[in-house]
């Protein structure tokens, strides 16, 4: 993979669990990783349901290969987020990881 081609930064985050001083659970998210990353947004689509507007956008992250990332994590790109989907090495590049991500809005 060349240095180039990755030209985005994006920071993959976990969710915390922990108490609030309630007792109650509270779930925040925490930064595991800032790397630089390729974006490509694949699909966007917007749509009505109970009058209510549905807008899903669907991006394709590419990085320096991992094995902390699943479908558990989140992207943070700019001021957006996306939650992941999937995420496996690519097919072309042994040392790059694909991330499918859908925005949350």
């Amino acid at each position: 993979m060349r240095a180039g081609e990755l030209d985005k930064r994006i920071i993959i985050q976990y969710a915390a669990k922990s108490k609030n001083s309630m007792g109650e659970d509270i779930e925040t998210w925490t930064t595991l990783a800032t790397v630089w990353a390729n974006v490509e947004f694949t699909t966007g689509n917007e749509r009505f349901l109970q009058q209510e507007r549905i807008a899903e956008t669907t991006a394709v992250f590419k990085i320096r290969i991992r094995t902390d990332i699943d479908s558990t994590k989140r992207v943070q790109y700019g001021n957006r987020y996306f939650n992941i989907l999937s995420a496996f090495p690519a097919k072309d590049d042994s040392q790059k990881l694909v991330i499918m991500a859908k925005e949350v809005i």
